[in-house]
Formats: C-alpha cells, sequence, structure tokens
C-alpha cells in the first residue's frame, strides 16, 4: 500500500504535497478495507504537516542531540501523529460500497475488523494517525540492521486502546508520544 524506502521521510519532510498524497491514499485505502468511506481534508492534513516539520526541526537542532542532522523514526512519527491528532482533518463517513473495483481486503479477523470500524467510528482523525505512524514505524524497525533482536511489534490492544484515549484527551504532549514509542520499540 505504501512504497516505503530509506529517502521517503525525507521527502515528506520537505514536501507537504507528496506527504498529503500519501497519507490520504494510506488511509484511504486502509478505511476502505474495514468498510468505510471517510472524507478527509488535505488543507487540514497539510496544516498538521506544516506543524510536524517546525516541531522536528526545533527538536533537531535544539533538543536531545542537539544540532542531529535528522531524528529517530520514533521522534519522527510521535510528532506526526501529535500534530495529526490535533486537527479533525476527517470529513463524513458512510459505508463504503465498492462500484466496479474490488473492495481492499481486511487481513485480520471479522471481531478486529470491527472493533476498528468501532474506534474510527469513535476517534476517527486519532485512529487514522495511529495506524499510519504505526505501519511506518513498522516497516522501518523491521528493517533495522542495527539490533541484534528481531523486531516484534509489541502493542497490546489495551495499549492501544489506552493511547487513542490518552490522544482523545488532547493533554499528550509529542514529548510524551515520543517516550510511548521508545518503549514499545526498544529492543537489544
Amino acid at each position: 500500500m505504501l512504497k516505503l524506502t530509506r529517502d521517503t521521510v525525507t521527502e515528506w519532510l520537505e514536501n507537504d504535497q507528496v506527504f498529503a498524497y500519501e497519507f490520504m491514499r494510506y488511509s484511504y485505502t486502509w478505511h476502505r478495507a474495514v468498510g468505510l468511506d471517510i472524507e478527509i481534508s488535505d488543507e487540514l492534513v497539510r496544516e498538521a504537516h506544516h506543524e510536524w516539520v517546525t516541531i522536528y526541526n526545533d527538536w533537531r537542532k535544539n533538543k536531545f542531540q542537539r544540532g542531529a542532522v535528522s531524528l529517530s523514526y520514533t521522534k519522527t512519527f510521535a510528532i506526526l501523529l501529535h500534530c495529526l491528532s490535533k486537527r479533525l482533518f476527517c470529513g463524513t463517513m458512510r459505508e463504503f460500497v465498492p462500484t466496479n473495483k474490488t473492495a481492499p481486503e481486511f487481513n485480520g479477523s471479522e471481531e478486529l475488523k470491527a472493533e476498528i470500524r468501532a474506534d474510527l467510528l469513535g476517534a476517527p482523525e486519532i485512529v487514522t494517525a495511529l495506524e499510519f505512524c504505526i505501519c511506518v514505524l513498522n516497516f522501518y524497525e523491521a528493517r533495522r540492521l542495527d539490533r541484534a533482536a528481531r523486531f516484534v511489534f509489541r502493542m497490546t490492544e489495551t495499549g492501544r486502546h489506552d493511547l487513542i484515549a490518552a490522544l482523545h484527551s488532547r493533554e499528550m504532549s509529542a514529548e510524551a508520544l515520543f517516550i510511548a514509542f521508545e518503549n514499545l520499540y526498544s529492543r537489544h
């Protein structure tokens, strides 16, 4: 669904149109796989992108390893999740009715599909942003060569719902998200 390379994140950070297109394309496919069609505001996604780049550059220059060329993926996507989850970029939701194209297949149980649909109906922006960020983080973590231990995604359903609730409260900072991601993705 997403074509990720080692340069993808840099390209996204440099170009709001490229990022918005890829984010929306992924989101539409993912929503349809669970049977929903959700409108997404390109303008609000691009607004989140601008905030993402601003915070990313501030962290890169002034926090953690000051003056770093780039940030880790966990920092980068914690910031993105923070920026996206604050905006109401999802509009009208309706059942997805496939026309002449086949619907994307959901690669999970019917119970999981129903649970994700319920989450989307309750907090569409947060769930959409979280799923996107996790998809990208998991891709890159699975390909790391600097860790001896094989990558295993450790987020539980309870942890996922706790994170959604924390994001929904609008009180979770980008720093707190980074710490949560670090705990999920740390390995030796």
